[in-house]
């Protein structure tokens, strides 16, 4: 499904499609999912499942967030489909429902390590994130991931820890 997202638009994939591209029958389609919907859902819950993997696997670093460090990795490999996507309106639902996920991962990070904000600073530093990758690929990435994930980590923990309520608990 995701190879069609590069070529085409979310709304003209057809069940069809996505079986003739994974080589299976519609029938065997229908046994795993009701419907495109569903397979995305399944999609993002696979995502989900292995960033919380991530996080749990590898010891918080300050500064940094696996997080956002995964978000960046996986769009900077799919530049092209993220920006396809952020050009169509169905696109934009298929981006927004990804940005709920991920916001909600973020924030299970931050409450893991002790660091507790507003929904409002996440949704307002999220809003942050997306629009400097956006931004990033909109250049051509002319800077590196690396460079680009320092800037988002800049950003969100001006926000959240020098935000004003953003702040650690023992």
């Amino acid at each position: 499904m995701v190879g069609l997202l590069h070529e085409t638009d979310w709304d003209e994939i057809s069940i069809q499609m996505i079986c003739d591209r994974a080589d299976v029958a519609r029938s065997s389609f229908y046994a795993h999912f009701e419907n495109k919907i569903d397979l995305l859902d399944h999609v993002f819950v696979s995502s989900e499942s292995e960033i919380r993997e991530l996080i749990a696997a590898n010891p918080h670093v300050d500064g940094e967030s696996t997080t956002l460090s995964w978000l960046v990795n996986h769009i900077g490999e799919s530049r092209d489909l993220y920006h396809f996507a952020s050009r169509s309106i169905s696109g934009q639902v298929i981006l927004s429902r990804f940005k709920k996920i991920m916001l909600g991962v973020f924030k299970q990070e931050l409450d893991d390590i002790k660091i507790t904000a507003t929904d409002h600073q996440l949704e307002f530093v999220f809003g942050g994130v997306f629009a400097l990758i956006q931004q990033w690929i909109e250049l051509g990435a002319a800077t590196s991931e690396d460079q680009l994930k320092r800037r988002i980590y800049e950003l969100v923990y001006l926000v959240i820890e020098k935000g004003g309520n953003g702040r650690r608990t023992n």
